[in-house]
């Protein structure tokens, strides 16, 4: 949930994303439920939320920890932010639910929404307001979660990601920033002796279908 990745290719659209959490936190395992009428395909987190689910429809987030900057933590949390990912992309419309869901003493998070119109979203709360922009989902895209990483520290991974895309613009490529930056790899910044990128989750949208590779690193 701390690295993520979108990189549009002709036929599809990979999105990646690193897990970056305290090795003592319990393994999760990718599970497939009917939440509300729809079929969700998402790693289970310990909370029962997720950080990353699809529908199978052209639904998809992905969640990060955090917004714009590093926080505070105000505990105790009303709610896990992976529990309000699952409400959101299971509800009959996403986007009014976002519009509409109460924050309120939820700790700040990002989403990354694509939906089955093709129409790619970037929801942020700071734990007191909401910000919504639509993004270009014809360009590369990178985040990375300010609970873990600077502002330095983004602008050089994700100045680094679009130069090795240029120099070879294959899912291989993506495959290769997501293993240098897991988080033993940093060099500077918030380091946390626990924290280790925990596992590594690639989905693959297609016109007609999602796919979604999960594979625990530990």
């Amino acid at each position: 949930m701390c690295v993520v990745s979108y990189v549009p290719f002709r036929d599809k659209i990979i999105i990646s994303s690193n897990r970056d959490e305290t090795v003592l936190r319990e393994k999760p395992t990718l599970t497939q439920e009917v939440i509300n009428g729809k079929t969700l395909t998402f790693p289970k987190d310990i909370k029962g939320g997720s950080w990353i689910c699809h529908d199978g429809q052209q639904h998809f987030m992905v969640l990060l920890n955090g917004a714009f900057d590093r926080h505070v933590r105000k505990e105790p949390y009303r709610k896990s932010r992976g529990l309000i990912l699952i409400e959101l992309i299971s509800s009959d419309h996403p986007l009014s639910a976002w519009q509409n869901y109460s924050l309120e003493n939820i700790e700040p998070f990002t989403i990354i929404y694509h939906d089955k119109e093709n129409e790619m979203y970037e929801w942020v709360w700071d734990g007191t307001a909401k910000f919504s922009q639509i993004l270009d989902k014809a360009k590369v895209h990178c985040w990375m979660s300010s609970t873990l990483y600077n502002r330095r520290e983004w602008a050089e991974r994700k100045a680094t990601f679009e130069a090795m895309l240029e120099q070879d613009f294959s899912e291989k490529t993506i495959d290769l920033f997501h293993k240098q930056c897991r988080y033993k790899n940093k060099k500077y910044g918030w380091t946390i002796e626990s924290i280790r990128t925990v596992s590594h989750s690639r989905a693959s949208l297609t016109k007609n279908n999602i796919e979604l590779d999960y594979k625990n690193l530990r």
